[in-house]
C-alpha cells in the first residue's frame, strides 16, 4: 500500500530505524496476537492506549468498540473479582483487519489460573474468545491487591 500522508511517513522513518527494517520481525509475528502487559496505573495505561491511537491516527477510522460483539462474551471479561474489568478497543484499516485493545485487570491474579474467571483467567479467555493473530492487547493490571 502507498500512503500518501505526511504523518505515516514522518512515524516510518525514525533515526536509522525503518518500518522496512522492521519486517523480518513482524513476519515472525503473523500467526499470534501480540501482547504487552504492564503494571502501571489506570491513567498511564489509558495515556498509553490514546498515545498509541495518535501514533496510528491514519490506520484507523476513529471509532472505538467493545474487545468482542458478542456481550455475553464481554460480560465475561468484565466480571473479575474486586472490581470489574474494562477493555476497549479500536479496528486498524487495511487487508489485515486487526485491532489494537486496551484490558485493564485490577488484579495481576486474575491473568491466569484463576478459578473465579471465565476460562480460568483473563488471558485464556481472551485467547478463547477474543483474540485473533492479527490484534494487539496492551493488558494493564494492578500489583496489589486492593484493601
Amino acid at each position: 500500500a502507498v500512503h500518501s500522508s505526511p504523518s505515516y511517513h514522518l512515524q516510518s522513518t525514525y533515526g536509522s530505524i525503518t518500518v522496512a527494517s522492521l519486517l523480518p520481525l513482524l513476519k515472525l509475528l503473523t500467526d499470534c496476537c501480540c501482547c504487552g502487559f504492564g503494571p502501571y496505573s489506570d491513567s498511564h495505561a489509558k495515556s498509553f492506549y490514546k498515545a498509541l491511537q495518535c501514533f496510528l491516527i491514519d490506520f484507523w477510522p476513529a471509532k472505538e468498540c467493545e474487545t468482542s460483539p458478542n456481550a455475553q462474551a464481554v460480560q465475561e471479561l468484565y466480571n473479575l473479582p474486586v472490581s470489574p474489568g474494562q477493555s476497549k478497543c479500536f479496528h486498524l484499516l487495511g487487508d489485515g483487519g486487526g485491532r489494537v485493545c486496551m484490558v485493564h485487570v485490577v488484579l495481576g491474579t486474575s491473568l491466569v489460573n484463576n478459578p473465579q474467571i471465565a476460562k480460568g483467567g483473563v488471558l485464556p479467555l481472551l485467547r478463547s474468545k477474543f483474540a485473533r493473530k492479527q490484534d494487539i492487547f496492551y493488558i494493564n493490571f494492578g500489583t496489589r491487591q486492593m484493601l
